[in-house]
């Protein structure tokens, strides 16, 4: 949530020696990662890296060399400790957002700062794009899906599709997989663009709307969900919980409550730990069967890379499950490697200079030709930073995803003014749908 209070940050270090005019001299690459500590969600992203370190060391140092014909600085991660002042005698935490503001302040004052990777977990979104804009740091978020806001800097990537793209694929896949002909929607204020994008997709594809409602915490407290319900003259075959974790999970419990048995399909806010853990704590008659959930990242459909980095993460940490931002978590730190190799290669050695190649590599990889094969599958960049990836549905069973039985193609780079009213379609015209369906 953007108000969470956080009691300390602190900044992940990588340090190496880049290569100048054919001599090596000494110099320290620092990339901050603003997680709270003590945060569940931020752990996973912090080993994320320490594998990517050790991957790095035993195996990508002699590919990258071979790659870029120079010697890849050595990188280690070093102690934390650095901690985010606090406000006043005794205070002891700050507002996430605060947090976040103060931990970027102090890493860019660094004089080897190259880049930072932010947002943990779904959350967990804010960016402060003034900030980013000004200083002129690049930062990759393993999160924010929020295409708006990632749009306003040119030095913000995210390592997921933006909402846009989000709300598009669903709609779709409720009214040609499912078979859906008319749908309640649930949104939450922060999800307001991912609620628009549905509603226009629903309506090129011919899914009607029975009813669109905002819902806040306030409002659930006050228990006007049901009320507003009752309203609704008009049949849905499906409800739309385009809601965040904490919000949603109240939701469930009301319409549980009120004897509503519609199927249920959200965003990739319901694959939260928040979500899940809030949902167990519901008592057993008042949790759904299942819920269709939309993701970008499946761990049973994804590369052999990412489930052999999966199983070293079981072994290293003791038999306990790696996130989806922990393979994000590794990926970003290769680009931003790559990023900065890209720049000590053509003989940068200031620091502006090299946050800016780190920035302008990114910023290179935009398309499936120029993409790089990472853990979570070939990564590129549209053109405002987004990464292309496919929406990945799931169902989600007592507390575990298990894959659809049929997904949706996708297709990228996408347009999203081309759509038909069979599915979207991609820029070739060919219409998205349907992709595969699990043997």
């Amino acid at each position: 949530m953007r108000f969470k209070a956080v009691t300390l940050l602190f900044l992940i270090i990588l340090s190496g020696y880049a290569l100048a005019a054919g001599a090596a001299q000494p110099s320290v690459y620092c990339l901050g990662l603003a997680v709270p500590e003590g945060l569940k969600e931020s752990e996973p992203v912090i080993r994320g890296l320490e594998l990517y370190l050790e991957v790095y060391q035993s195996t990508l140092k002699q590919q990258l060399s071979r790659e870029f014909g120079i010697a890849p600085p050595d990188l280690e991660v070093c102690p934390p400790g650095q901690s985010v002042a606090t406000p006043g005698p005794g205070a002891t935490s700050l507002p996430y957002d605060q947090a976040v503001k103060e931990v970027s302040s102090t890493l860019v004052k660094l004089d080897n700062s190259i880049a930072m990777i932010g947002n943990p977990a779904q959350e967990y979104d804010y960016i402060d794009y003034e900030f980013h804009n000004r200083e002129k740091i690049p930062l990759i978020s393993l999160a924010a899906t929020e295409g708006y806001g990632i749009r306003q800097s040119n030095y913000i990537f995210s390592m997921v599709y933006d909402d846009t793209w989000q709300g598009m694929i669903m709609a779709t896949y409720v009214k040609e997989i499912l078979e859906a002909k008319s749908v309640l929607i649930l949104f939450s204020a922060d999800n307001k663009t991912l609620s628009d994008s549905f509603s226009r997709q629903s309506a090129i594809n011919g899914l009607k709307i029975a009813g669109s409602f905002q819902l806040s915490q306030k409002d659930l407290m006050e228990n006007n969900l049901t009320p507003r319900l009752g309203r609704i003259k008009d049949h849905y075959d499906q409800i739309i919980l385009l809601l965040q974790s904490e919000i949603a999970v109240e939701a469930v419990r009301q319409l549980s409550l009120a004897g509503i048995k519609t199927p249920l399909v959200g965003p990739d806010d319901l694959s939260s730990p928040k979500f899940i853990s809030g949902l167990k704590s519901l008592p057993r008659h008042l949790q759904p069967k299942k819920i269709l959930v939309a993701n970008p990242f499946f761990f049973e459909l994804t590369t052999v890379k990412a489930r052999d980095l999966i199983e070293l993460y079981r072994e290293k940490y003791h038999r306990q499950e790696p996130s989806q931002f922990t393979v994000y978590a590794f990926d970003a730190a290769y680009l931003i490697t790559r990023g900065l190799m890209h720049g000590l290669k053509q003989g940068k050695t200031s620091l502006p200079e090299l946050r800016r190649a780190v920035k302008e590599y990114l910023e290179s990889i935009n398309s499936p030709d120029q993409a790089v094969e990472g853990m979570s599958g070939r990564l590129y960049f549209d053109r405002d930073g987004v990464m292309r990836r496919p929406v990945i549905f799931s169902w989600l069973r007592n507390g575990e995803f298990y894959p659809a039985y049929t997904q949706l193609l996708g297709a990228q780079p996408y347009d999203p003014t081309l759509m038909t009213r069979s599915g979207v379609a991609s820029p070739s015209g060919e219409v998205l749908l349907p992709s595969w369906s699990m043997a």
